[in-house]
């Protein structure tokens, strides 16, 4: 009986992360606007800094290949196999970042000088989005330096944005 109670609350409400674009909670419109755009490459490793609001062509290695700062919070694939990549970046000014990947991986924001890893404020992922799958949002501090991590990710390229979300 609970397994049938399960399965139809299951069909009847869903799992809440396998909807479409418009089912995320966060305002997405700019991570949107600017998915349409041709894409900045950026290559695992290189000591370039990542553009805000501009989208991201982040170019993995192989997960044993990669030396992360701090020891993600998470791997998704248990065998440690698939794409890995570390980048950096710095905000210009204090605020809520929102990070958008197009498709599933783990990501964790890392504050470079302390070599912690920053927690998310708000995390969503809609499955069923053609362009965006995960959204983070993190309080970040202008002028520092922060690493982006990537883990787990199937493929060898994932796109992503790095957007300042401005208060209403």
């Amino acid at each position: 009986m609970g397994l049938m109670l399960a399965l139809f609350m299951s069909m009847a409400f869903g799992s809440g992360m396998d909807g479409g674009c418009g089912s995320f909670k966060a305002d997405i419109t700019k991570e949107m606007n600017i998915w349409n755009s041709d894409p900045v490459t950026s290559t695992s490793g290189e000591r370039t800094t990542l553009p805000l609001a501009k989208k991201i062509k982040f170019g993995l290695r192989p997960h044993s290949a990669v030396e992360f700062p701090v020891a993600p919070e998470k791997i998704l694939n248990k065998e440690k196999t698939g794409f890995s990549g570390v980048f950096y970046f710095t905000p210009t000014v204090s605020g809520v970042y929102q990070v958008a990947l197009g498709k599933r991986a783990w990501l964790d924001i890392v504050e470079s000088d302390a070599k912690k890893i920053v927690k998310a404020g708000q995390f969503e992922m809609q499955t069923k989005c053609d362009k965006l799958v995960k959204v983070m949002s993190y309080q970040l501090s202008g002028g520092k330096a922060y690493v982006v991590q990537i883990n787990s990710s199937p493929t060898e390229q994932i796109e992503g944005t790095i957007v300042e979300q401005v208060k209403k």
